[in-house]
């Protein structure tokens, strides 16, 4: 740092910033920049000057903090969840804390455990050796061919019933025959509901 002393070698000085100069264009060319101003400010503000390394550090700590300003300001978050953009991390932050995007996470996890679980149920999977699969798809067609069978049957017989009846309702007078059309009538209802 140069020195207040007015000599022979350093006739120019700044005595805001107490330092002196060999030229005028050294002095002229200091108080254009931002470390003279700076300390013209602080001189009407009745505070000492900074030197020029103090002065430096602050440039430094200052463009530190503006980049992680611009940092925070460049934040932008989405949750998935809740389908909401936050542009701050406080917010962000409060967010994932709040009681409603912890519903909404239950509610998602719920969904996907449903999804889950319906392709496990599924009577397929590819996990399955084939002679399982095979079982479980004879023991269904049995299943339903029994009760095809059964129905069948039933059918039939009401079927042979009725033939009988007609064959006997032939035979009888006519009021025999309104009876048996009556038991026909109940027969067939039986067979199909």
């Amino acid at each position: 740092m140069a020195s207040m002393a007015s000599g022979p070698t350093h006739p120019f000085t700044c005595n805001t910033c107490q330092v002196a100069f060999r030229s005028s264009d050294l002095q002229r060319t200091h108080m254009q920049s931002d470390w003279h101003r700076y300390n013209l400010k602080r001189r009407v503000a009745s505070l000492p000057p900074l030197t020029s390394e103090v002065f430096a550090e602050k440039v430094l700590a200052n463009k530190a903090s503006a980049a992680a300003t611009a940092a925070r300001a460049s934040f932008e978050k989405v949750c998935s969840a809740c389908q909401k953009t936050y542009f701050s991390e406080n917010a962000y932050a409060n967010h994932l804390g709040s009681q409603k995007h912890r519903q909404q996470l239950a509610r998602m996890h719920m969904r996907d455990a449903d999804d889950a679980s319906s392709v496990m149920s599924s009577t397929f999977s590819l996990g399955e050796p084939l002679e399982t699969a095979s079982n479980v798809e004879t023991a269904s067609v049995a299943s339903v061919a029994t009760e095809r069978d059964t129905d069948l049957a039933q059918i039939t017989d009401g079927v042979q019933q009725a033939n009988i009846a007609d064959d006997d309702s032939s035979s009888r007078a006519p009021s025999a025959a309104a009876d048996t059309d009556d038991m026909v009538e109940v027969l067939l209802n039986q067979c199909l509901f």
